[in-house]
């Protein structure tokens, strides 16, 4: 019993060291995206995926007057907007 939590505590283990390297791997570009990026994304229009940015609880930052967000924050996000459209049906 004690070996089986120990494999099974060295399987997480790795499996968390694989996602590491698969952050590590994340080229700087691509982990932020713009108002092109959303708007291709989404197939919507610009000011569309200009007004995603403006949504609130939204973290954005802003880099030569270009709102940029980065893809934990919006996976975080629409993750969490998924779930509360979930509870409201």
């Amino acid at each position: 019993m004690l070996f089986s939590n120990a494999d099974e505590e060295l399987e997480k283990l790795k499996l968390i060291k694989q996602e590491i390297e698969e952050i590590n791997t994340l080229e700087l570009d691509k982990m932020f995206v713009g108002v092109e990026d959303i708007q291709r994304v989404f197939g919507c229009c610009k000011r569309r995926a200009q007004e995603f940015f403006k949504l609130p609880g939204l973290e954005i930052i802003k880099l030569g007057g270009d709102p940029y967000v980065n893809i934990w924050v919006l996976y975080e996000f629409t993750k969490q907007r998924i779930v509360l459209s979930e509870i409201n049906k």
